[in-house]
């Protein structure tokens, strides 16, 4: 059974970067694979996320003991190279997956990945496009998969919607004709397309200690069998560093790896390794703000932030009060380039998802709407 986002990392920890996140999870519960009883089922797995620059490297993997049926586990990785071009944030590289089912032979996957996510406010859209070869023993079988989503937050309610296509072009044996010992036939087997489309929604919940979140869809598509995949789970944040966590699902077959579907619940605990990062990768002590004029057109904005951000946007005047991505550099500040002409200019800043605020080091006035909004004063 695939519980989401696992895998284990510990020997990472003495390398990690400063932008990045390590999680580890263990648990156990029930699961019931199609075509299989149900089992008692321990999980151990973790994910790594590590931007360096605009290097994103990202990591996870996870083994499940079914008892009594045997063990079944997968581990992905990816590596891209990540730009923000007129608001967007693009990221291009390859990517890869390796799995074994019970009673499975090895499979795995290896594709070029393109992803693009675009936030305006507090709605965001994404877009992605896969096309890789799968490998199932000494199978091989070229695929696409194109995805589309986009998500809106309100207050500690986000809700989302996606689509996701994967065409799949592989041969299986020819059903018809008869044996002719004096023809030679070209093959013995016959090309098959399988089209298959998930569409789903997403609903996430986040306050004080506990967050829940849960996602339901519906697969159909060409030489399948339609059916519904659904997933639960909640998150009881008990310290800073470790969550009880519970998760409860019904998943689709993986047409890739050939994973078999399922139901499964389990409890367990979780373990948010961030706060190991080591406090001398950062070296230096800088002002909250910096701001460097490049040129009479441009300006380069540098904002110290908390060790634990994940992720920043900016809204300004010189944007048209469209989000803008803020990029991680190596010195751990979050910088980002705008067109900039002289006077005075309003920005805010958001963190993780958090509301609009001032950025730090910078001078606050009241925007008429009961909040503040930090103020840029640029020369020629």
């Amino acid at each position: 059974m695939r519980i989401v986002t696992l895998g284990t990392v510990f020997s990472l920890l003495a390398v990690m970067p400063l932008a990045a996140q390590l999680q580890v999870e263990t648990g156990g519960g029930q699961a019931r694979l199609d075509q299989m009883p149900s089992s008692s089922l321990t999980a151990l797995g973790g994910s790594l996320d590590a931007l360096l620059g605009r290097t994103h490297f990202q990591f996870a993997g996870n083994a499940d003991d079914h008892i009594g049926l045997g063990v079944a586990g997968v581990m992905t990785a990816g590596l891209h190279y990540r730009f923000t071009p007129a608001g967007w944030n693009i990221e291009l590289g390859p990517t890869g997956d390796v799995a074994r089912g019970i009673g499975e032979q090895w499979a795995g996957t290896l594709a070029a990945d393109l992803r693009a996510r675009r936030d305006i406010g507090h709605f965001a859209m994404h877009a992605g496009w896969q096309q890789g070869i799968a490998f199932t023993g000494s199978q091989r079988s070229a695929w696409r998969r194109p995805s589309l989503g986009a998500d809106v937050r309100f207050g500690a309610v986000k809700v989302g919607a996606s689509w996701q296509g994967t065409v799949v072009q592989d041969s299986v044996l020819k059903t018809t004709g008869f044996f002719d010992p004096i023809a030679q036939p070209d093959t013995l087997y016959r090309a098959q397309v399988r089209d298959i489309h998930d569409v789903g929604v997403t609903l996430g919940w986040s306050a004080g200690v506990l967050s829940i979140g849960a996602r339901v869809g519906r697969r159909f598509g060409v030489n399948i069998l339609p059916q519904t995949w659904w997933e639960g789970h909640a998150a009881l944040h008990v310290t800073p560093i470790m969550s009880v966590t519970m998760r409860t699902g019904r998943l689709a077959a993986d047409a890739l790896l050939a994973l078999r579907g399922g139901q499964y619940t389990t409890l367990g605990v979780q373990l948010d390794l961030l706060q190991r990062t080591r406090p001398t990768q950062r070296p230096v002590t800088f002002a909250p703000a910096q701001i460097v004029r490049e040129s009479p057109a441009t300006v380069h904005l540098f904002f110290v932030l908390p060790l634990s951000t994940r992720r920043a946007t900016l809204a300004s005047d010189l944007t048209e009060w469209r989000a803008v991505e803020l990029t991680r550099s190596n010195d751990g500040r979050w910088e980002v380039v705008l067109n900039a002409s002289a006077g005075v200019h309003r920005l805010n800043i958001s963190t993780d998802g958090s509301p609009w605020r001032a950025p730090p080091g910078l001078p606050a006035i009241e925007d008429g709407f009961g909040a503040n909004v930090g103020l840029l004063v640029l020369d020629k």
